[in-house]
């Protein structure tokens, strides 16, 4: 449900601009430095997030435990995405252009398919799956110079025919955030370089020939389960903006969040939308008053890349990266507040995807995946 882009390591430049679609490949480069420099934090972090008394004797909690690893190789992750379903998981390749499907239906041994390109040779930026669990699009950006957006469109996602469709061009520079309606029928792309979002009716699979107005650098999107909204964060503004997806137009002023927001994940319920900013922390916006009703501090400043979430189906926890730290915490959606044990990463992660099924997380972690069981105990 989230924006982000990486890019081949032998094209990296470092702009004058912060841009987290090239700081995020960025982040997957200087993993080893981060993951050194780390240790000490990580191994103090996950000391402070040792539940309470209350939480390790509540029966309820998530048990996450790490199940398996899956390797996906060096070239790493721009994407995750799973089918409704909740038996194949792909992996967005940046480095070769392709997908990869996973099956997953039976977790504890996942198995890779082949990697499958895009057709167009840009480079994979992130992945979105619709409702019904037939068509997967991957946003991408021709490389160099990064900026010549497109949406490659995947075939039979749910079977194990899945194919390369066609590519869809046009879009604008730098494409990352993509989210599609709870009807399948229209998908929001952002372009972080254009300071606007494209608009894809999936029926013909067609851009709408203007683009929305959102802020400076936008990156994450996400619907309300209506279809009626959409949630786009703006990295350069600390900002969130609301479109009625009718009109296509702006509601009421920009909602002043924390610093550099990205990952943008709606409630099952649209009671509240959860922004995860590149600071560490985690604003909470009420969608009735378009309001930040609180910040969560995840003890976890600085992300080098892109800080992935996800919220269970039943809406009880949100999970959101902690990358400073090299883990994965979870937060009670009731109290806003961390329980529970923190999730230690072996490498610097970045996305995060849960089966609808409720029962399994999938984190990205440079070139591995990590299977982690989220069941209660």
């Amino acid at each position: 449900m989230d924006a982000a882009i990486q890019r081949p390591v032998d094209h990296l430049k470092f702009p004058m601009k912060k841009s987290p679609l090239r700081t995020r490949k960025i982040g997957s480069l200087l993993l080893v430095v981060v993951a050194t420099t780390s240790l000490l934090t990580a191994a103090f972090s996950l000391y402070a997030q040792e539940p309470s008394v209350t939480e390790a004797t509540t029966s309820t909690l998530p048990v996450n435990k790490i199940i398996t690893t899956v390797s996906v190789g060096l070239a790493g992750t721009a994407g995750l995405a799973i089918t409704p379903d909740s038996n194949t998981l792909y992996d967005g390749d940046v480095g070769f252009s392709a997908i990869i499907p996973i099956n997953v239906s039976n977790p504890q041994n996942p198995v890779i398919g082949n990697a499958i390109a895009t057709g167009s040779g840009g480079g994979i930026t992130n992945l979105v799956i619709t409702p019904s669990g037939a068509t997967l699009y991957a946003v991408e950006s021709i490389n160099p110079p990064w900026v010549l957006g497109s949406v490659a469109v995947f075939k039979n996602a749910s079977s194990p025919n899945v194919a390369y469709s066609e590519t869809i061009q046009g879009l604008g520079e730098e494409p990352g955030g993509i989210a599609v309606n709870p009807t399948g029928t229209q998908l929001y792309i952002t372009d972080f370089g254009s300071a606007s979002v494209n608009v894809i009716k999936t029926k013909k699979n067609r851009l709408v020939p203007y683009q929305l107005q959102a802020g400076n650098g936008p990156t994450g999107v996400a619907f309300t389960p209506n279809g009626k909204y959409a949630y786009i964060a703006n990295f350069d503004d600390n900002t969130v903006v609301v479109i009625n997806t009718a009109t296509q137009l702006l509601v009421g002023a920009p909602i002043k969040v924390g610093s550099n927001p990205q990952s943008v994940v709606m409630a099952p319920n649209g009671k509240n939308v959860y922004i995860t900013n590149q600071d560490g922390t985690v604003s909470v916006i009420n969608t009735a008053t378009k309001k930040v009703t609180a910040t969560i501090n995840t003890n976890s400043g600085n992300n080098h890349a892109y800080p992935g979430s996800a919220i269970t189906p039943n809406g009880n926890y949100f999970y959101v990266v902690a990358q400073s730290s090299l883990q994965v915490v979870m937060v009670s959606t009731a109290t806003n507040q961390i329980v529970g044990t923190a999730i230690p990463m072996p490498n610097f992660p970045s996305f995060i995807v849960i089966a609808p099924n409720g029962k399994t997380a999938y984190i990205a972690a440079n070139d591995e995946i990590i299977v982690v069981d989220i069941t209660t105990s």
